[in-house]
């Protein structure tokens, strides 16, 4: 089995939530694990909130390297995150409007 597609181990179970695309994308370049998307409509305007979880990286460190203006990463990676997550807002919002 792919160790990519595994569950992260119990014990690893701090988890970040954000609405920040950007900081998404450098926590997903940099090993976090994402295990959730949400997606609201407030005043008329969509809102995404994604959910990570540890997967061998301490996605709470991550999240405060991103605040503190202090994180570094590969853009290459970053746009490759960057690019998959519009993907997965892109198919949430096509089920919200299939389901209409």
């Amino acid at each position: 089995m792919n160790h990519l597609m595994t569950e992260p181990q119990k014990t690893e179970s701090a988890t970040v939530h954000t609405k920040d695309l950007w900081k998404s994308a450098f926590i997903l370049s940099e090993g976090g694990w994402l295990v959730g998307t949400k997606l609201a409509r407030i005043k008329g305007k969509k809102e995404f909130t994604f959910k990570f979880r540890n997967n061998g990286v301490n996605v709470e460190q991550l999240d405060k390297l991103f605040q503190s203006g202090q994180a570094k990463c590969s853009v290459t990676h970053l746009k490759a995150s960057l690019i998959h997550l519009r993907e997965i807002m892109r198919i949430e919002e096509e089920k919200i409007e299939l389901t209409r």
